[in-house]
């Protein structure tokens, strides 16, 4: 039902018996899925910082060129400084080092325990989309998964995942997804999705 890190990558093959057969209490008969959606590490804030700082000076030493008689170089600065300033907004990152300390150590807490498992989607719900150029690439979902491990099913967890247009339709009350889970705590991180038939597909 689980297994522990790491798990190298396999291909997404089809599995059986296939999901739309098997009760809704019944434990995921199949090997755990694969690894293919590594953890990335939140963000430190000191970057934000310092993408701040040197926006900061980058608007300082416009305004001192546009002062001295130099207005379309010390305007240019100027932009330069503001975009950055607008980039480490875009970081969104916590001001406070001790805030950001204390999430990258609960998110290390989860990984420490984490495996591989599947979770048997409850309610999927589509409530955004993904667009490039004004086409729909992905839609934003909402689901409630249940997550199996060796010793059973876990608490009810809410994820919002982004799926590709042509995976979401099968993301549906009784498919599963293949997470990376906490088995301890409601926490999850999914991999890919198993169809109600049977069928593995990439997020």
């Amino acid at each position: 039902m689980s297994h522990p890190l790491p798990l190298d990558q396999a291909r997404l093959v089809a599995l059986r018996p296939a999901p739309s057969t098997l009760p809704p209490d019944a434990a995921p008969p199949w090997p755990p899925p694969a690894l293919s959606v590594k953890p990335q590490p939140l963000y430190d804030p000191h970057q934000a910082r310092d993408v701040l700082k040197f926006a900061l000076i980058s608007a300082g030493i416009g305004v001192f060129f546009f002062l001295v008689g130099v207005p379309i170089l010390g305007g240019s600065i100027v932009l330069t400084g503001l975009g950055l300033a607008l980039y480490a907004g875009h970081l969104r990152l916590p001001v406070n080092v001790r805030e950001w300390r204390q999430l990258q150590a609960v998110q290390d807490q989860h990984l420490s325990r984490a495996r591989l498992a599947w979770a048997r989607v409850e309610n999927a719900a589509i409530v955004g989309s993904v667009q490039q150029k004004g086409v729909v690439r992905a839609h934003v979902m909402e689901l409630d998964v249940v997550p199996w491990h060796a010793a059973g099913p876990t608490a009810r967890l809410s994820l919002r995942v982004t799926v590709a247009i042509g995976t979401a339709g099968h993301v549906v009350p009784g498919a599963y997804l293949g997470v990376l889970s906490d088995p301890e705590e409601p926490w999850a991180l999914p991999q890919c999705v198993l169809t109600l038939d049977g069928a593995q597909l990439p997020l």
